[in-house]
This record gives C-alpha cells, structure tokens and sequence, in this order.
C-alpha cells in the first residue's frame, strides 16, 4: 500500500465522510480526494502529525507498506511545534480559521499560515506577545515556553542573519 492508501483506510476503517475525516484531522475538506486523485507519496510533517494525532497512530503505522524510496523529507520546512502545541488548540477551541485568527490578533495571515505550514522554526517575540494577548495568556509564559521547547539548533544557515559586511569587489 502507498501512504495515500493508508490515510484512505484510516478513514475507511473508523467509517468517516470526507468531512468528518476533515473535523477530526483538521485538515481540508478536500484532502482525502486530493490524495487519492494525485497518489500524494509524503505529506508534510504538519499533515503527518494531524493524522497521527486524530487516530493515536504512529507515524510508521501511516508509512507501513508505503514506497519509501519516493518519500521525502522536506528541508525547508519545520515542524510547527508553537502551532500544535500552543496556537492549535487554541483555535480549535474557539472554532477560528487562520483568517479570522489573523483579523483578531493583528498578526498578518501570510504569518499566521508560514507559522502553521513550517515555513520558520518559531515566531518572532512580536507575534507570540500578540497571540498570547488575544487569548488572554501570558505572554511571558509563551515567551519561554518558545525559548525551552524550540530549539536553535533546527535553524537554518540562511535563517541566521550574516553579520559580516558585503565583500567589496576589486576595481580594475
């Protein structure tokens, strides 16, 4: 079986509609005919750990049978450990989209979905102290919470701003 076959028996086996796969995972109403239409070989990390969650399954329970030499791992993203942790059940709770989230707090939804697809490894002091006022949280707490739990190490060498001045070209 390919990974999109293991996500369509998911649903199969716990007799879930396309929407009800969609309100448990939290992913778009459309997905499940998306992947089974373009035979999707990976999801992103996010859409990984939507499904792993929703079914209390293991990520290799996703993968079991699946072509590994056509999986891949995106570098360029990571892993939204705020969003999930933090942002998400915030959201769900409150039955907000990532639009109406991005109009309530101020924080632009270019952001907000950078934030929740992977795009940067934590968000910036600014926007966690925005979020965190929107809900009514701490924003020290959030603060820290971003300090002890996402990790440095996971940057990327052009995340890191280069400090050195630009070489100066020799005239001729």
């Amino acid at each position: 079986m390919e990974y999109w076959q293991n996500v369509i028996k998911l649903a199969n086996d716990n007799n879930l509609s396309v929407t009800e796969f969609s309100k448990r995972t939290g992913l778009a109403i459309n997905y499940l005919t998306k992947i089974r239409k373009e035979k999707y070989k990976a999801p992103s990390k996010h859409t990984l750990y939507l499904i792993c969650k929703a079914f209390n399954v293991n990520p290799q329970d996703v993968y079991e049978g699946a072509d590994k030499d056509f999986l891949t791992h995106d570098k360029n993203k990571y892993i939204p450990a705020f969003w999930n942790q933090i942002i998400h059940p915030l959201v769900t709770e409150q039955h907000l989209s990532v639009t109406k989230l991005a109009e309530l707090s101020g924080v632009s939804r270019v952001y907000l979905s950078a934030l929740k697809n992977g795009q940067f490894p934590a968000p910036s002091p600014e926007v966690v102290i925005k979020l965190a006022n929107h809900f009514k949280a701490d924003p020290y707490d959030w603060l820290k919470w971003v300090s002890d739990n996402i990790s440095l190490s996971h940057l990327r060498n052009e995340d890191i701003y280069d400090y050195e001045q630009p070489k100066r070209k020799n005239k001729k």
